[in-house]
């Protein structure tokens, strides 16, 4: 009998890898999401060692409006079907709302909102038809405070993710799907050096930080028991809850004094927060489809039409060549030009007689 199937997608480090070990040695197979295809076939390579797990490894870009078609097509045609699902793809984007472009919001929300939301939408259905499924969205500790300066959208799509799977736990109760919103805090991971903060955030006490392991272990058990929201590690748990009770003027005024050290307001230098243009380049790469005999066709049809080009210059030979006598003509014209131009001062009797002379000199010049 095959093992059950959990599809994580930003499975190649932090949390999400955590918690690929975490389904894998609850002898889980797995489908592994990414776009490092190297980090993925490392993580398969040790759960397989470690549990005999089976990966699929599918390398896609969950910010591609076609990404999550890509990653489910991928799982039917290794002839799988998903029991599991943890949404975890994500990163943040630093910088004010207007100091960012919108190319690189909508990017962050096509991968953090709407990526989640569609593979949701087109494996739920399967997930309900056979009466077994697990969903983890891996939200934040963010959504539950007012809104910070800088990082605008990363709170608001926390919350909705919140609200999404509180929504999905009261549709699927009693279905056997279990629906949960994982919300950690600080986290020990690559998180805060991709989006530039990691020499803010490491100034926090230890108390504020907890492990992904922990963090995964955390949401393993939440879904498992079917839990809508997990907060997880105690000091976390307290926060949450201290902004659920705060009014809402002492909730913003707490968070425009503390977050001035932890939230960067300058736009964002490099890493994935600058994918827009990449993923704008990417049709380019795709476009060239076809292969074999098709591929050397149109590599050959483009030698031909830049032959065309080399055309012109032939073409524009023949019109500076027809001036230019070549031979005893074109001493005959040198001889002529020099000719022409004594008589012009005014010593006109003796030019025809040069003339003349020069006329039946020429042919035995050229003749040799």
């Amino acid at each position: 009998m095959a093992k059950r199937l959990c599809l994580v997608t930003g499975a190649s480090s932090g949390i999400g890898a955590a918690l690929a070990r975490e389904y894998a040695k609850r002898n889980w197979d797995l489908a592994l999401v990414a776009r490092r295809g190297d980090r993925l076939e490392a993580l398969a390579k040790e759960l397989k060692d470690a549990h005999g797990t089976q990966s699929l490894i599918i390398v896609a870009d969950l910010a591609d409006p076609k990404g999550p078609e890509t990653v489910v097509k991928a799982v039917e045609k290794a002839g799988r079907h998903v029991d599991g699902l943890v949404n975890n793809a994500g990163y943040g984007l630093p910088g004010t709302y207007v100091s960012t472009s919108w190319a690189q919001q909508s990017y962050f929300i096509q991968l953090m909102l709407t990526s989640y939301a569609e593979l949701v939408h087109r494996l739920l259905p399967g997930m309900v038809e056979r009466g077994y499924g697990r969903i983890i969205n891996v939200s934040s500790l963010s959504a539950f405070p007012p809104g910070a300066k800088g990082h605008t959208l990363y709170a608001a799509v926390k919350a909705a993710l919140i609200k999404f799977s509180q929504s999905l736990h009261l549709e699927t109760e009693g279905s056997g799907v279990h629906v949960t919103a994982l919300c950690p805090g600080f986290t020990y991971s690559e998180f805060h050096d991709v989006n530039e903060t990691r020499h803010m955030v490491s100034k926090l006490p230890k108390r504020w930080w907890r492990t992904a392991e922990a963090v995964a272990h955390d949401g393993y058990w939440a879904a498992e028991t079917n839990v809508p929201v997990r907060v997880s590690g105690n000091w976390n748990k307290f926060i949450a809850a201290m902004f659920l009770i705060l009014p809402m003027p002492l909730g913003i005024a707490w968070m425009r004094r503390s977050t001035r050290g932890i939230r960067s307001t300058e736009p964002p230098k490099q890493g994935p927060v600058t994918a827009p243009a990449a993923a704008a380049a990417k049709p380019k790469p795709a476009a060239p489809v076809k292969t074999g005999a098709a591929s050397k066709t149109a590599a050959a049809k483009k030698p031909a039409a830049r032959k065309a080009p080399a055309k012109k210059p032939a073409a524009k030979k023949p019109a500076p060549a027809t001036p230019a006598k070549t031979g005893a003509a074109s001493k005959t014209a040198a001889a002529k030009k020099p000719a022409a131009k004594k008589p012009a001062a005014k010593k006109a009797p003796a030019r025809k007689p040069a003339a003349r002379k020069a006329r039946p000199q020429t042919p035995p010049a050229g003749t040799g």
